[in-house]
């Protein structure tokens, strides 16, 4: 196709002129757009903002954003970098969220992607959830964490014997935790869920023997709820439970990855 044509020194521009420039930049040219840099120089994008603000952002012709790149240099994509975007972040939440309720509660829910879409992780992914947890020091008590998948509890918050949990004493505790989400694309599989976690002491040290990187792995095999629903997952929610209201049980850096 012939290049945009343009007007030299000594001659009128007309509308014509000015349009086909429009045209090309609005979509509504037959012309190929294209920025094209001379050799040895930088093509400059300048944001108004460095504070991440503003982005620059891909919209698919149903005007929903499929990437970006803020002022402070965060790329975000909803596509592919190759043949097979995986493992990849999904989903975050940073917030801090605490709870002092001592029935089951579901204190952290996922159900939008980095993107801002409704999250949507296929039967046959992978799914690993991570997260920080803690529990104030107010009286020798525990504070536990669980699991529901979609409107599924798969794994209850018990605060007597839940795993992730921490120990009992009475002083500050905080750890880490994951659950790992295996595919659900049959109903012969896909049953249980995976769970890692540490609980410390403020000096680093272990809380409690609740951990399986202790002399006794099965501390943190836990006994499943319900059975994990065979669908795609579209929310996940970190749920909560405190054996007594004087403690606070806190969630935050949630992270949901598939692979």
């Amino acid at each position: 196709m012939a290049d945009l044509y343009e007007v030299t020194d000594g001659e009128i521009a007309y509308a014509a002129d000015v349009n086909q420039y429009k045209d090309a930049v609005e979509g509504a040219s037959a012309q190929q757009w294209a920025f094209v840099q001379k050799i040895g120089a930088n093509y400059t994008i300048k944001m108004a903002t460095n504070n991440g603000t503003d982005k620059v952002s891909f919209l698919d012709s149903d005007d929903v954003e499929v990437a970006s790149i803020d002022s402070d240099g965060n790329l975000v994509i909803a596509g592919t970098f190759g043949s097979n975007n995986y493992p990849r972040v999904i989903a975050r939440s940073t917030a801090t969220t605490t709870t002092t309720s001592t029935s089951a509660v579901d204190l952290v829910t996922i159900n939008t992607d980095n993107n801002g879409n409704p999250l949507n992780i296929p039967i046959d992914r992978w799914c690993k959830v991570g997260f920080e947890y803690r529990k104030t020091a107010s009286g020798a008590q525990t504070a536990a964490f669980g699991l529901k998948i979609n409107s599924t509890v798969v794994l209850e918050a018990a605060a007597s014997a839940g795993k992730p949990r921490t120990s009992s004493t009475n002083r500050a505790e905080s750890g880490w935790a994951e659950f790992v989400i295996p595919p659900r694309s049959t109903a012969d599989y896909g049953f249980g869920v995976g769970v890692d976690f540490n609980c410390f002491q403020t000096n680093g040290a272990f809380a409690a023997s609740y951990s399986n990187d202790l002399a006794a792995p099965t501390a943190s095999l836990p006994g499943m709820t319900d059975a994990i629903p065979n669908d795609a997952i579209t929310t996940l929610a970190i749920r909560a439970i405190n054996s007594s209201s004087s403690v606070n049980a806190e969630v935050k850096n949630v992270t949901v990855q598939i692979w």
